[in-house]
């Protein structure tokens, strides 16, 4: 019964608010039509009083200004300005221009600047005002201006000439408030209305003088209403500065009046349409009220009623009844239909989920949250953990998970409390006892009746293991920048001292001790070049120098020098048909010395070491970061206590080490020139059963190995050469040593003095023979930059690049960068003559090519 009292009041109230609604509607319409229709008629009445107070207002303006020109064209006045009579000049004007209507005439004489007659001493203010009008040549006039607390006057001048001659100005102060004939026609225009004037940023009464207490806009042509003054001020267009001042009072009565009548109409309006509202909802109130004690008995009772029609008395209730009886039966047709079909589509989901999770590559599992044992597990988790389905659902998650059960609680119960998605990394451990890393995100899920947390997990052991091979490369990117620097500073110093070193050695002369000492320093520098060299391993200056080498006789060469005299036994296994490799000789040797010093350490007691070398397809190296192609691998197996699995991940770190004398740089510099030559090298340990490192070195394409190096002694010559270097003590010793050979040296700090100095030569008929120069000029153009523009200058220019550190684009391939030669810092006098004999030498070619590595 409350429902069809609430549902009646709801329509009662909607159909009197809307009544409202449209009253005011109907009302507000009419108000505004009328109003502006009286708004209109008072602004067209009051445009016609404005427009017949300008017309007479200028008809009288007119007149005092037609005077004024009678007046500076008086014959009489203009003869007595002339002779001076200023008697007869008043007199004149007291008789022909008397005070008239408010109009004053006087005439300010243009020599003697006399006014005639004299002005009234409280208009002495308007000398200043008659100053700027006489300025000017023709009829000007000034309108409505207050003079002290005078009246307000129009102020009119015009010239008085005779011919060319200006005698005086004539000028006529008009009051118009004076004017009683001009203020009676007024009162007959605009009856009750006053003519305000502005002037000096104020309103002025221009019949009292008085001051409005009203503003106006800059702009005088507006039309302003006041609303506080109930005043129109519409303005004269003739004159702007004047405005008509009429009450608006008569206007506001009427729209009051209207707003009575109209209030009162819609008063009685309303009061009806409220009594018709009640009676028209009582109609409609009754049969809904019927019909919605059915509808509840329906609800109450889960059999199926209908409503009855036969008691409703209107035919579109009856209507209504029968299309709710029809949907009634519609929608228990369906609910039986969407029972069924749901009953269906969820099996078929089931199967379509199970389909999908057995097919997946990713191992997925489902984890009780209770128990958290393993509900459910699909064949990729089966793989990656080694067990049957049977066995995973007699585990829990401890059973496998690496980790500590607080930590593998808590991600748990992070999910079941938040309800958000899990992702991180986890290790495994497999059937078999080894460990893989996965990637896993978990969900809290509907699973069988109830909540489940369901697992994805992805191994990613191969893809962590690639992000450590990155990581060791950025550390050693890291320690070649200090690395680099330090070497090419410390070849430079040992250029200096090495090349000294065989100047004095010569000098000595043959089979004297003191050349055996010279000899015996020398060799020890040159030593010092290996520490050097070990730096330039880290640098990304230290690329490799490459030629064809065959690997057996350097692998058994390096292996033997290594354990002369040690306790460890050696067995080589090293294949026949070894294929060759492009390294450099020196780098590879290091390699090979530092991984059998490694292992000779590892057995301290003795025992054997096992030198391994095969050839291998990329093929049958799957997993390994290298490109497709042949390689040469090599693997060194010691019988030593073996590396932790802990350790086994940093044991290419620079600076790690387990020693107690180590410098960790052993297996780093390995790793560096590994990876420098495009190839790979693997660890792998056991606990009490040795370590074993391979590396992979790419096989050369080439038929044999390049030709060897040319005989250690001086080779003399001849010809001009320019030397390029910042440092001055390179500069002085290789002068030195060319001089010692036979030629002619210069030399500059820089490639910009270089270049200049090579063309002062060519143009003076001498040319260098070759240009011997610095890669890294700091501060200055390098050899890089200076090669290409000599290269502009002379295409067959002999140039030879010398560096202690140097990059890979310019070592490792001078040629593509113009230079014919490289020499390595340090070197001795017999490397200088060597090369410098291979491109000189001979007859006139210029484009000889020859590399000089120090060693």
């Amino acid at each position: 019964m409350k429902r069809v009292k609430r549902f009646a009041r709801f329509i009662g109230w909607t159909m009197i608010l809307f009544q409202a609604v449209s009253l005011a509607v109907v009302v507000g319409v009419l108000y505004t039509i009328l109003s502006r229709t009286m708004t209109h008629e008072h602004e067209n009445r009051l445009q016609a009083q404005s427009a017949r107070i300008s017309m007479a207002l200028s008809d009288r303006l007119s007149r005092a200004e037609h005077q004024l020109r009678d007046l500076g064209m008086n014959n009489a006045i203009r003869v007595s300005l002339m002779l001076g009579v200023d008697n007869q000049v008043k007199e004149q004007m007291s008789a022909l221009y008397p005070p008239a209507d408010g109009a004053i005439f006087f005439i300010r004489d243009a020599g003697r600047g006399d006014i005639l007659p004299a002005l009234p001493r409280r208009l002495d203010l308007l000398a200043e005002r008659m100053a700027s009008l006489e300025a000017a040549d023709r009829f000007q006039r000034r309108l409505f201006f207050k003079v002290g607390e005078d009246a307000l006057y129009s102020l009119f001048a015009i010239p008085v000439f005779r011919q060319d001659e200006r005698l005086a100005t004539a000028f006529m102060l008009d009051d118009i408030a004076a004017d009683a004939q001009f203020w009676r026609r007024f009162d007959m225009i605009a009856p009750g209305a006053s003519l305000l004037v502005q002037t000096g940023g104020a309103l002025w009464d221009l019949r009292s003088g008085d001051q409005e207490t009203r503003t106006i806009n800059e702009n005088p042509l507006l039309q302003i209403k006041l609303a506080s003054s109930q005043a129109d001020l519409p303005g004269l267009k003739e004159l702007p500065d004047l405005f008509l001042s009429v009450s608006d009072a008569p206007l506001q009565e009427q729209q009051s009046f209207l707003i009575l009548i109209l209030a009162a109409l819609c008063a009685s309006v309303f009061l009806l349409t409220i009594l018709v509202s009640f009676w028209i909802v009582r109609r409609l109130s009754d049969p809904l009220e019927s019909m919605a004690n059915q509808a509840m008995a329906i609800a109450r009772d889960p059999a199926p009623h209908f409503l009855k029609t036969e008691a409703l008395r209107y035919r579109e209730f009856q209507t209504l009844a029968d299309a709710f009886n029809g949907v009634l039966r519609s929608l228990l047709d369906a609910q039986n239909a969407l029972t069924n079909r749901a009953r269906q589509a969820l099996d078929a989901s089931e199967d379509k989920y199970r389909s999908v999770v057995n097919q997946s590559a990713e191992g997925i599992y489902q984890v009780d949250t209770d128990s958290k044992r393993i509900v459910e597990a699909n064949p990729a988790m089966q793989r990656l953990l080694g067990y049957n389905q049977t066995e995973l659902s007699a585990m829990t998650v401890y059973d496998f998970v690496v980790h500590d059960p607080p930590d593998v609680d808590a991600t748990m119960g992070r999910i079941l409390r938040e309800g958000h998605h899990f992702i991180g990394e986890r290790r495994y451990r497999k059937k078999n006892g080894q460990t893989v890393t996965v990637e896993v995100g978990g969900n809290l899920i509907a699973y069988g009746g109830k909540e489940v947390i369901s697992v994805v997990c992805r191994d990613i052991t191969a893809k962590k293991k690639m992000e450590g091979e990155l990581l060791k490369m950025q550390k050693l990117e890291s320690l070649g920048l200090l690395a680099g620097g330090i070497a090419h500073d410390f070849n430079n110093i040992l250029t200096g001292i090495i090349g000294n070193l065989s100047l004095a050695k010569l000098a000595a002369g043959p089979e004297t001790a003191l050349r055996s000492k010279l000899a015996e320093t020398e060799r020890a520098c040159m030593r010092a070049k290996d520490l050097t060299q070990q730096l330039l391993t880290f640098a990304k200056g230290g690329a490799p120098i490459k030629k064809t080498l065959p690997l057996s006789g350097l692998i058994r060469e390096a292996v033997g020098f290594t354990l002369r005299g040690s306790n460890v036994a050696c067995r080589l296994d090293i294949a026949d048909d070894l294929l060759p490799v492009d390294a450099d000789e020196g780098q590879i040797t290091q390699v090979i010395n530092n991984l059998v010093i490694n292992a000779q350490q590892a057995m301290p007691e003795g025992g054997a070491l096992t030198v391994t070398a095969v050839n291998r397809d990329k093929e049958a190296l799957s997993g390994l970061p290298l490109k497709s192609g042949r390689y040469v691998s090599v693997t060194i197996r010691d019988q030593g206590p073996g590396i932790p699995p802990a350790q086994l991940e940093k044991i290419f770190d620079p600076y790690f080490t387990t020693k107690k004398t180590g410098s960790g740089l052993g297996l780093a510099v390995v790793y560096s020139i590994v990876k420098k030559h495009g190839g790979h090298i693997a660890a792998a340990s056991e606990p009490d059963a040795g370590a074993a490192f391979t590396l992979y070195l790419p096989a050369s394409r080439a038929t044999g190995p390049s030709s060897a190096p040319g005989p250690d002694r001086i080779i003399p010559g001849r010809g001009r050469i320019l030397i390029m270097d910042d440092e001055q003590t390179v500069r002085f010793v290789l002068q030195e040593m060319l001089r010692y050979l036979g030629y002619d040296p210069a030399a500059a700090e820089d490639g910009a003095e270089a270049i200049s100095t090579y063309e002062t030569a060519m143009a003076e008929g001498a040319p260098f023979d070759a240009i011997i120069m610095d890669l890294t000029i700091p501060g200055g153009m390098g050899g890089q930059e200076a090669i290409g523009r000599l290269r502009k200058i002379d295409p067959h220019v002999r140039a030879i690049v010398s560096s202690g550190y140097a990059n890979d684009a310019v070592v490792a391939d001078f040629r593509q960068h113009g230079f014919s030669g490289v020499l390595s810092k340090p070197y001795q006098i017999e490397a200088l003559s060597e090369l410098l004999s291979t491109l000189t030498g001979g007859a006139d070619e210029r484009d000889g090519e020859a590399v000089v590595e120090e060693d």
